[in-house]
């Protein structure tokens, strides 16, 4: 099942606004995409110049365009690039999705993490009809765990991943259930 982005859609919660990646959003995304961080946790590698970053940026642009659904976090109030947020088809399973996010360190600690998460969830089990949507936590990242699980999501297991060429034996991989399927 292919998730469907209805593109050109903007997703709205009371404080956001979940639009397309612009080429613009690079110098915004560069800030926090060179702060460790941000890069701990996530497997990818730090942007050392905002080279890297426009580059990211084309490439989110350009799958947003053949139908990814992958979203820049805004603040409705100045249309800031605050991070990303992804539901993408998780290839196991049928009518099932991963979801992905990330937010600039500056914005952490506001809530804005679990209104976007429960926006895309409700957006994934409603518009798309998902049976489950799943997530993977690196196992030290708290507070994005605290977001998951804050938004209904439950450990299932927890299985042997790599971060920066680290091995950790216990990533946990989180789970959300439809209530309407």
């Amino acid at each position: 099942m292919e998730i469907m982005t209805i593109l050109q859609t903007e997703l709205k919660t009371e404080r956001l606004c979940l639009t397309r990646p612009y080429i613009t959003d690079a110098e915004a995304m560069f800030n926090s995409l060179r702060d460790r961080k941000i890069f701990r946790y996530n497997t990818w590698r730090r942007h050392d110049s905002p080279v890297e970053t426009l580059a990211f940026v084309n490439n989110l642009v350009a799958r947003y365009e053949n139908g990814d659904a992958e979203w820049v976090i805004r603040r409705k109030d100045d249309d800031e690039a605050m991070g990303i947020i992804c539901l993408r088809d998780f290839p196991f399973e049928n009518n099932c999705a991963e979801i992905g996010f990330w937010l600039g360190s500056r914005f952490h600690g506001h809530g804005f993490g679990s209104e976007v998460v429960k926006k895309i969830v409700d957006f994934g089990f409603t518009e798309n009809h998902l049976s489950k949507i799943v997530a993977f936590c690196h196992p030290k990242n708290a507070a994005s765990l605290k977001i998951l699980i804050k938004n209904g999501f439950f450990v299932e297991r927890e299985e042997k991943n790599e971060f920066h060429g680290e091995d950790f034996e216990e990533t946990p991989i989180l789970l959300k259930l439809s209530v309407f399927n």
